[in-house]
């Protein structure tokens, strides 16, 4: 079998019980010549109407919506719009971080933090923000789970800016930072300088009513593994419903094949293969993908809590790999800091996934990069991360 039979059917076989498995799938490979060297769909958009899933179904992609809002800012850093290292200009801009507070050993937001904060430690999530759903601390701390800007600017923090990691919030800080800089929604900076530069068109905060039908539903799975259709985390707004915040760590809309273009330019040093438009430099590109947390090398065998269940499992582990090699985090996501002898990707490949289990990796090295689409809570779903594994593995067998 060629490659794309092999996905096909790894696919098949994932979701060949809609019930139990996982109801539908799409998964798409490219190289830095913009090829895809695979795309290929599975089983069904949603349970009750069964739909069936195709390459251009529109999924809620959650968290891999960070790595475009990383691009948007490092853009404005190479525009001398934006420093990585300047306190002063997100005081300037996000005023209202300046009266941000620390949890206290009470688990309540206490003094105001004593460090200053900078885009680069927003961009690699070492600011102190975390997730109410992540963290049993800060879903007991009395403050409302953040769903408006006011909200997001006012969630206290975990730990001092600069001291340590935790997974949160921050992308969805430097999506408003962006937006006062230019003085534009996320939503049209995207559209303009990211999306319009590669082609894609099935971007977007909204999802135009012409677009609907395309739109996959979110999953739920039970206790007993059983699956059944669920409500989506965010609003899904049709343009010209109103103003909403256009959430730079977690609003995205999308397609698998759309997705792939940008971690083609990646691949080919910030430039389109097929466009030919460049949307960063080789060296922020560079830059984007060093490892930004040396000395914290472990920080992802704490994995997450269950704090609020239907939205994720308990992670001991971000990403196991044979023999525990130090980890690490990059202002575009995770590092694998050492080759994985078990899916075939090298040294410094970055990934990373969205809570509806999307998982994408990028390899420079090797000159390929992929994503894997479902749409299934909670997080970290052991059947897609079986499938995952099995996919990436697949890919490198073949360009072997």
């Amino acid at each position: 079998m060629n490659l794309d039979q092999k996905v096909q059917s790894l696919l098949d076989e994932a979701t060949s019980d809609s019930k139990y498995r996982i109801p539908g799938a799409v998964f798409v490979a490219i190289d830095r010549t913009g090829t895809q060297i695979a795309a290929r769909s599975s089983g069904v958009r949603g349970l009750k109407e069964k739909v069936p899933m195709t390459l251009d179904t529109i999924f809620y992609i959650a968290s891999c919506t960070k790595l475009v809002t990383a691009i948007a800012a490092l853009q404005l850093v190479e525009q001398g719009k934006l420093n990585l290292d300047e306190p002063e200009q997100v005081k300037k801009y996000l005023p209202e971080l300046s009266q941000t507070r620390v949890l206290n050993s009470s688990g309540k937001p206490g003094e105001v933090r004593k460090n200053y904060v900078t885009l680069r430690m927003l961009l690699s999530h070492t600011a102190g923000y975390g997730y109410h759903f992540s963290s049993t601390a800060l879903r007991d701390s009395d403050t409302p789970m953040p769903r408006t800007i006011e909200h997001h600017l006012a969630d206290p923090i975990l730990f001092e800016p600069g001291t340590s990691w935790e997974y949160g919030i921050s992308l969805d800080i430097v999506g408003i930072l962006i937006e006062r800089v230019t003085s534009t929604t996320l939503e049209e900076y995207f559209q303009e300088n990211i999306l319009k530069p590669l082609n894609i068109k099935d971007f977007s905060f909204y999802v135009p009513n012409n677009k609907l039908s395309r739109l996959a539903v979110i999953h739920n799975r039970g206790s007993d593994d059983s699956l059944d259709e669920g409500l989506h985390l965010t609003p899904v707004v049709a343009e010209g419903d109103g103003e909403f915040m256009h959430a730079g760590g977690s609003g995205g809309f999308t397609t698998m094949v759309e997705y792939s273009k940008i971690l083609a330019a990646l691949l080919c040093g910030g430039v389109s293969p097929t466009t030919k438009q460049r949307i960063l430099g080789s060296d922020t590109v560079k830059l984007m993908v060093e490892n930004q947390i040396p000395d914290i090398p472990d920080f992802a065998r704490k994995g997450f809590e269950d704090a609020v269940p239907f939205i994720t499992n308990p992670v001991q582990e971000l990403y196991p790999q044979p023999g525990n090699p130090p980890q690490g985090w990059s202002m575009g996501g995770m590092l694998t800091l050492e080759a994985d002898s078990r899916t075939g990707r090298k040294k410094n490949t970055i990934h990373w996934c969205g809570i509806t289990n999307l998982y994408w990796w990028l390899d420079i090295e090797s000159g390929v990069a992929g994503i894997l689409g479902t749409q299934i809570l909670p997080f970290f779903d052991n059947r897609v991360l079986i499938l995952r594994d099995q996919l990436e593995k697949t890919v490198y067998n073949h360009i072997v």
